[in-house]
C-alpha cells in the first residue's frame, strides 16, 4: 500500500537485471505530476523481464508505463499489464512510456486502459524515438488521447528507425482528434516497418495514420469471430489471407 516510488529517475537510470520470475505487483499506485514513472522509471543500458503488474493506478505527466516511463539501450521482455490504468499528459504506454536508443520490447502484453491528456499514446509504448523493436506483443487494453493514438505504439520520431513485428491489437483506439487514432501506429515519419502485425476491426478503422507504406507487410484485420479479413488495402495495397494462430 501507499505510493509507490519508481526505480531509477531520469537524473539516475536503473542499469542492471530484474527478473520477476513471473511473480505479480498488485495495486501499484502513483498519482501526481511527475516524469519518468512506472514500476522503473528510467533504464539505461539494463533489462527487465517476466514481471506482471495488476490493477495498478497511475496518474503522472509524461514518460509513464506501468513496467517503466522511459528505456534507453534496454530491453524488456515477457511483462505483462492486467488491468489497472496508465495515465499522463505525453508518452505513456501500457508496458513503457517512451523508448530511446535501440531499446527492444518482446513479449510483453498490456490489459490495462491508457489515457492521455496530449499525445503520443500506445498500448505497448507511447513513443520511440530512435532504432526501437517491439516484437511479439499484444494489447488488449482501451487506449485514448488527443493526438497520436495508437493501439500497439502512438509515434515515432522523425528520424527513427523502427520495427513492429508479430503484434496483435484487440483494444479500442479513441483519439479525441478526428483521424489522429490508429489501430496499430498512431503517427510515423519515417519508414516504419510493420509485419506480421493484426488488429480487432472494431477497435479503428485504420491501422496507421501517416507513414511509408513501402515496408508494410501482411497487416490485417480480424472480425469478432476471431475470422482473418482478406484481402485488407492499406495505401493502395493489398494483401493475401495469412494464418494466425489466435
Amino acid at each position: 500500500s501507499g505510493r509507490w516510488t519508481p526505480i531509477g529517475n531520469g537524473k539516475q537510470a536503473f542499469s542492471g537485471h530484474f527478473d520477476g520470475q513471473g511473480h505479480t505487483i498488485s495495486g501499484l499506485t502513483m498519482n501526481g505530476a511527475e516524469d519518468y514513472c512506472g514500476l522503473f522509471g528510467k533504464i539505461k543500458g539494463g533489462s527487465v523481464q517476466d514481471v506482471i503488474i495488476q490493477e495498478c493506478d497511475i496518474a503522472q505527466r509524461q514518460y509513464v508505463g506501468a513496467i517503466a516511463g522511459m528505456i534507453t539501450d534496454a530491453s524488456l521482455s515477457g511483462c505483462s499489464t492486467v488491468g489497472g490504468k496508465v495515465n499522463g499528459s505525453s508518452m505513456v504506454g501500457g508496458i513503457v512510456g517512451c523508448m530511446t536508443g535501440k531499446s527492444k520490447v518482446d513479449g510483453c502484453e498490456n490489459a490495462a486502459v491508457n489515457r492521455s491528456m496530449l499525445n503520443n499514446i500506445g498500448g505497448i509504448a507511447g513513443y520511440i524515438k530512435d532504432a526501437g523493436v517491439v516484437f511479439d506483443c499484444c494489447n488488449q487494453g482501451d487506449i485514448s488521447g488527443k493526438e497520436n493514438v495508437g493501439g500497439l505504439v502512438g509515434a515515432s520520431g522523425l528520424k527513427s528507425n523502427i520495427s513492429i513485428q508479430n503484434c496483435y491489437n484487440k483494444g479500442t483506439v479513441t483519439a479525441s482528434v478526428a483521424g489522429e487514432g490508429a489501430a496499430l501506429l498512431g503517427r510515423t515519419s519515417q519508414i516504419a516497418p510493420l509485419a506480421y502485425c493484426y488488429y480487432d476491426e472494431s477497435c479503428s478503422e485504420r491501422a496507421f495514420i501517416a507513414g511509408d507504406a513501402a515496408n508494410i507487410t501482411q497487416i490485417s484485420a480480424i472480425d469478432e469471430n476471431g475470422k482473418l479479413l482478406t484481402p485488407i488495402k492499406l495505401a493502395e495495397k493489398s494483401y493475401d489471407e495469412v494464418t494466425i494462430a489466435l
